[in-house]
């Protein structure tokens, strides 16, 4: 049996955050859509968008959460060495990071992953679009201008979910750009049943 590729991904919170809404959902969509095809790693914070640290989850060490395995770390284990000991440790196939934004679960990985960025994919969540880049937009044409001096996104991979999006990255970085086109995956119920062909004679 084929060895199933490995994922590691960054995201800021993850389940059972649910406050910040769509992203999580995303995440936890794709994993319970792939996670018979690809192994997930989620490397996240140990506490919601609004700083309530969850419960009933185990800090600092692999755990299981539904189909994925995942790490919550608590602010102070939040660091790059971290993050470059659990890559070493995982040897993923590709890293995907779900936010553009993001110091701890963006910026970092990137800087470490930075002789690496041909494995990694980024997947700005709508982050791009005018309305988006109009909230605090001085501080995140700073991030993208220090991003973009250091090179931190060459040879990335983007993941669009529409033709919009897809200009709008190109827009920001270029035209040159590797972008990949797939639109956010629906929940499979847990209890649905393939109905089964049945042949007719």
């Amino acid at each position: 049996m084929k060895e199933k590729q490995k994922i590691l991904v960054f995201i800021d919170w993850y389940v059972p955050a649910y406050k910040a809404g769509g992203p999580i959902r995303s995440v936890y969509t794709l994993v319970e859509n792939l996670h018979k095809t690809y192994d997930f790693y989620i490397i996240t914070s140990n506490a919601d968008i609004d700083g309530e640290v969850l419960a009933n989850i185990k800090e600092n060490r692999w755990t299981r959460q539904g189909n994925a395995n995942v790490l919550y770390l608590p602010n102070k284990e939040q660091t790059i060495k971290r993050i470059k000991q659990e890559y070493n440790k995982i040897k993923p196939n590709k890293v995907y990071l779900n936010s553009l934004f993001s110091t701890k679960f963006t910026l970092m990985p990137l800087l470490a992953f930075r002789q690496k960025s041909s494995c990694v994919v980024v997947a700005p969540r709508g982050m791009l679009g005018q309305e988006s880049l109009a909230i605090k937009p001085l501080k995140k044409k700073l991030f993208l201008s220090v991003a973009k001096m250091f090179g931190l996104y060459k040879n990335v991979y983007w993941h669009a979910t529409s033709l919009q999006e897809q200009k709008e990255i190109k827009q920001v970085f270029g035209h040159k750009t590797n972008i990949k086109i797939a639109k956010n995956l629906a929940l499979i119920p847990a209890s649905f049943n393939p109905i089964k062909k049945k042949r007719i004679n």
